[in-house]
């Protein structure tokens, strides 16, 4: 029984991987039981990105030689994506999440953002004031307004005060 020589490096880890495994594309290439997986348990769909979906497979046989160094697979990531893939198969990975995300389109359209400033710029012109019996809601309702002596004094809570010669 040969012990396996322990993962320290990215260097070690790639020595490792079994290539064919991690530049297979997830769902044997198919966009729809992908787009489906994306939105499984969720209101709208994660947005699919190639390098994600390679990560996957790197993960998996980060699994497979019991290596849990969460930085050390991030790492070989980038450097697996870069050097060790062809140009061909990054593009098969880009391809896939472009259809598969092409497809949740379909199903959940991206939502349009409600411009709302109009709305915010009628309420700040209403003049009517709102009646209350009570001077809190009176100050919720209508803006609290401040007393028309312009000292300091006026802007403290209640029961505070304000000695300028303390300053000195």
């Amino acid at each position: 029984m040969n012990a396996q020589k322990p993962i320290r490096s990215v260097k070690d880890f790639v020595e490792c991987l079994v290539l064919d495994n991690i530049s297979r594309l997830p769902c044997n290439n198919d966009a729809q039981s992908l787009a489906r997986q994306s939105r499984q348990g969720r209101r709208t769909p994660r947005r699919l990105k190639a390098k994600n979906l390679f990560k996957r497979n790197v993960r998996s046989e980060a699994n497979r030689l019991n290596l849990f160094n969460q930085y050390l697979i991030n790492s070989s990531v980038n450097e697996l994506w870069y050097f060790h893939l062809t140009p061909a198969q990054r593009d098969q990975f880009i391809d896939l999440a472009r259809r598969a995300n092409d497809i949740n389109e379909t199903y959940f359209p991206p939502r349009v953002r409600l411009n709302n400033s109009e709305i915010i710029d009628r309420i700040a012109r209403i003049t009517t004031i709102q009646i209350t019996e009570d001077s809190s809601n009176n100050n919720f309702y209508n803006g609290t307004t401040f007393s028309e002596r312009s000292n300091f004094e006026t802007l403290l809570p209640t029961g505070w005060s304000f000695d300028p010669s303390s300053l000195y």
